[in-house]
C-alpha cells in the first residue's frame, strides 16, 4: 500500500509539473518563448533593428522584443553582464575591454562596418597630415578611432606622437573644434559632418578612414545563458535581423525613414547617415584578425591584461544554422 501511494504521488508530482511548464510558468530555462530584451543607439546603426520593429519583421518570426535605446557599447555590454539585456552591439574597443574583464557573453556575428566613417577634420590651412605635426589634435583615447588614427598616421610615416594630442570625447571635441582651440579632429561621423556644417567655411575633411587602414566592425553580442537557455530565439533573432538589414540595404527610402523617424533628423541628415556604415551580417577571417589586432592594440596600451580567446567567444554555430552563407573561412 505504502509503494503504491509512492508511486501514485510520483505521477501527479509530475502531470502538475508538466501543466505548470506548459502553461508558461516555472523557471526562465524552460520556456525557449521568444522574448529578447536589445538595445539600439540613436545612429544608422540602429536602422535594421528599427525596420525589424515597425515592419512587424520581429513578430514575423515569433519574437518578443524589447529595445532599450542608449544601452551601446560600454554600457550595452555591462547590461548584459548585469542581465538587464540578452543582445546589444558595439565596436572593437568596448567589446574587447568588457569581455577582456570577464563578462560572460558570446559574439554570434558582426552586424556593420565603418564606410569612410571617421574622418580627419582641420583648418584649410593644413593642408596634409603631415601638417599636423606639433600641432593641437582632439581624438578619444583608448577608442576604434584611436586606434584608426594611430594606424592611418603610421601607414603615412607620421608617429602620432609628435602631435599635441588633446583627449576629449565627441561631444567636448566638436565645439572644440569650432572655436578653433584644435587646428584638427579625428571622429567617426556623425561628428564630422556636424562640424562641417557649423564651420565648413573654415574647415575641410582633410582625409577618411579606409579599410586599408582600419575599419571598426560592429559585433552581435549576446548574454551566454540567454544562448544557452533560448537558442531558437536567438536563431529566431539573427533571421529577423539578416531579414531587416536586406531590406535596409534594399530599400534606402525605408531606411532613411526609420532614421527621421527614431533621430528627429533632416532628410538631408537621414540621407548622409545612410552612406556611414555598410550594414551586413557576416562573419569571416578578416573580421577574426581585425579584432585580433586591435586587442593586441588595447594590450600595448595597457587597457587589457590578456586577449581574450576569441575562438572561444565568437560561436559561429548560430550563423551557421540560419545562413552559412554568411560564414566564410571563419577559424571556428
Amino acid at each position: 500500500m505504502m509503494r503504491e501511494r509512492s508511486w501514485i504521488r510520483e505521477i501527479v508530482g509530475i502531470t502538475v509539473l508538466a501543466l505548470i511548464l506548459a502553461a508558461g510558468f516555472g523557471p526562465a530555462w524552460a520556456a525557449d518563448d521568444g522574448a529578447v530584451r536589445f538595445s539600439t543607439e540613436p545612429t544608422s546603426l540602429g536602422i535594421p533593428y528599427w525596420l525589424a520593429e515597425d515592419k512587424g519583421i520581429f513578430k514575423k518570426h515569433g519574437l518578443k522584443t524589447t529595445n532599450t535605446m542608449g544601452h551601446t557599447a560600454l554600457v550595452g555590454l555591462r547590461a548584459i553582464g548585469s542581465g538587464q539585456l540578452d543582445i546589444s552591439f558595439q565596436s572593437d574597443p568596448p567589446t574587447i575591454s568588457n569581455i577582456a574583464k570577464g563578462i560572460d557573453a558570446i559574439i554570434v556575428a558582426a552586424t556593420a562596418q565603418g564606410n569612410e566613417s571617421m574622418k580627419l577634420v582641420a583648418k584649410k590651412s593644413i593642408k596634409s597630415p603631415g601638417d599636423l605635426i606639433g600641432k593641437k589634435v582632439t581624438w578619444m583615447g583608448g577608442t576604434g578611432g584611436e586606434f584608426g588614427f594611430i594606424k592611418f598616421l603610421g601607414n603615412r610615416g607620421i608617429d602620432y606622437k609628435k602631435l599635441d594630442h588633446v583627449n576629449l570625447p565627441p561631444p567636448e571635441a566638436a565645439p572644440t573644434m569650432v572655436k578653433g582651440a584644435v587646428e584638427a579632429m579625428w571622429f567617426w561621423e556623425p561628428w564630422p559632418r556636424k562640424v562641417m556644417k557649423i564651420k565648413g567655411d573654415a574647415l575641410h575633411i582633410l582625409a577618411a578612414s579606409k579599410a586599408s587602414d582600419y575599419e571598426p566592425n560592429f559585433h552581435l553580442t549576446v548574454r551566454r545563458g540567454f544562448a544557452r537557455e533560448k537558442p531558437k530565439t536567438l536563431k529566431r533573432f539573427l533571421r529577423a535581423l539578416i531579414e531587416a538589414t536586406d531590406m535596409a540595404n534594399a530599400d534606402p527610402a525605408a531606411a532613411a525613414a526609420a532614421f527621421q523617424k527614431v533621430t528627429r533628423s533632416s532628410a538631408a541628415d537621414a540621407k548622409a547617415a545612410l552612406n556611414d556604415y555598410k550594414l551586413k551580417i557576416w562573419l569571416d577571417k578578416s573580421y577574426f584578425d581585425t579584432l585580433q589586432e586591435v586587442s593586441a592594440f588595447k594590450k600595448k596600451l595597457g587597457h587589457i591584461k590578456q586577449i581574450p580567446d576569441w575562438k572561444k567567444i565568437i560561436d559561429s554555430s548560430f550563423l551557421r544554422a540560419v545562413d552559412a552563407s554568411r560564414v566564410t573561412d571563419f577559424p571556428n
